[in-house]
């Protein structure tokens, strides 16, 4: 096995990624639940879909990430949780390309994410095309023990 394999494979690389990505995900959640008012009219800054899908937007995506963040930290249904994860980025990566394309600008992309809120932007998918490729690492090579999955592998092959 190579060195770059070997690296990639780690179990090391795919547990900080995936507390990295339960990180994103539970604070981005905490503020939409806090200030849903203020989620909402970012949600609409966008101007892309229907006036009703943004409440049910504002409504569901906290619980949603709060679940996926939740399920990745204690590493229960990782991969189950990593789909959710790419799905998520792939739908916000689309949203933001076209609002930009579309000229919307906003004061903030919607994640409210400390260290990560700016006006959207092209770096703004930049950084989600970079928790996409986290999420694709983690579907496809987290099978470490350091998580809940982990520990029923080990219960169901030792009965």
């Amino acid at each position: 096995m190579s060195a770059a394999l070997r690296l990639l494979t780690h179990p090391g690389l795919g547990l900080a990624f995936r507390l990295v990505l339960s990180w994103v995900f539970l604070l981005a959640a905490w503020p939409k639940f806090t200030c849903p008012d203020a989620f909402s009219v970012s949600v609409a800054a966008y101007r892309i879909g229907p006036d009703a899908l943004v409440n049910l937007a504002a409504v569901t995506l906290p619980w949603v990430e709060l679940a996926a963040g939740l399920g990745l930290l204690i590493g229960w249904r990782v991969r189950a949780f990593a789909l959710l994860h790419i799905g998520l980025e792939l739908f916000f990566m689309t949203l933001l390309a076209v609002a930009i394309s579309q000229g919307v600008t906003a004061e903030s992309c919607g994640c409210e994410v400390p260290g990560f809120s700016e006006e959207f932007g092209w770096s703004t998918v930049g950084r989600d095309a970079l928790f996409l490729l986290l999420a694709v690492h983690v579907a496809v090579f987290d099978r470490d023990g350091h998580s809940v999955d982990g520990l029923l592998a080990r219960a169901r092959s030792a009965s």
